[in-house]
């Protein structure tokens, strides 16, 4: 959780930016300036191909992913379709 990109609590997968700045996230710009204000940093960063600015924003169950190839998730995926039946 993370107000650094808007001014209000939002689930983001954590970058460098949210490491950096997670300690002074109660002194951020409340919303909607806040917002404005990282969009430029944030345009940056995706233009030169760098995710460690920009927010990939993530729901509830973002820490039950696990690190697999495309494989195995899609073994993980058919095995628990075929379980439902």
């Amino acid at each position: 959780m993370t107000k650094v990109y808007s001014g209000l609590p939002a689930r983001v997968i954590a970058n460098r930016f949210t490491r950096t700045l997670h300690d002074a996230q109660e002194n951020v710009v409340p919303f909607p300036l806040g917002m404005a204000a990282v969009v430029p940093l944030v345009g940056a960063s995706l233009k030169a191909g760098s995710s460690e600015i920009a927010p990939f924003w993530a729901g509830q169950a973002v820490g039950l992913g696990q690190p697999m190839g495309a494989a195995e998730l899609v073994e993980h995926l058919s095995a628990a379709a075929l379980a439902l039946h």
